[in-house]
């Protein structure tokens, strides 16, 4: 199979840093060591719809959160889907001790990469005016610098459509540019 065959029928290689996630992982470390797991505190009313509608926008805009993982031959591919539906749990905690018993748990809970998105939502509900939002993603596809990346976009993204307009994702910087499937 050629190499121009090979991109086509099962996606590209994972760059040097991904490769060392994956076999790594392969090893055993499922535990979340590898995840980048990312809470907000939100003191004030909380749109779940438009939260809803920001982490899709999201999803769609940044390829990295449309990955999918194959081996083939005992090697690691990476495609880019074209649409991918993020996991988007709600739940209640009576207390804020539960709350940090579920982020935590939420937040170690092994990806398979191979079928789902990289990427998981947790909103936690202590009252009508308190809520963690917890966004877990696999380090495969999110670092420390594009964490800064993600949530500036998801702020634009969640404050236009409550406020009931059309989000402009800024462009200026390279920083702000869609989050790249692969990283070295």
């Amino acid at each position: 199979m050629s190499t121009a065959d090979l991109h086509r029928n099962v996606g590209t290689a994972l760059s040097p840093a991904q490769r060392g996630i994956w076999f790594t992982e392969q090893l055993g470390a499922a535990d979340g060591t590898f995840h980048v797991p990312v809470a907000l505190r939100i003191a004030g009313p909380l749109l779940l719809e438009s939260l809803r509608h920001a982490v899709e926008e999201l999803v769609r805009h940044h390829d990295a959160l449309r990955v999918r993982l194959r081996t083939v031959a005992g090697e690691p591919f990476q495609s880019v889907l074209d649409h991918a539906t993020v996991p988007f749990a709600v739940r209640n905690a009576p207390s804020e001790e539960i709350a940090r018993q579920l982020l935590s748990a939420e937040a170690k809970l092994p990806f398979d990469l191979q079928i789902e998105a990289p990427l998981r939502v947790l909103v936690i509900h202590l009252a009508p005016d308190q809520h963690y939002v917890l966004l877990t993603a696999h380090h495969l596809v999110l670092d420390g610098w594009s964490v800064d990346v993600l949530l500036d976009d998801m702020v634009t993204l969640y404050c236009a459509h409550a406020e009931g307009r059309t989000a402009v994702l800024c462009r200026r910087r390279p920083e702000t540019d869609p989050l790249p499937a692969d990283w070295n």
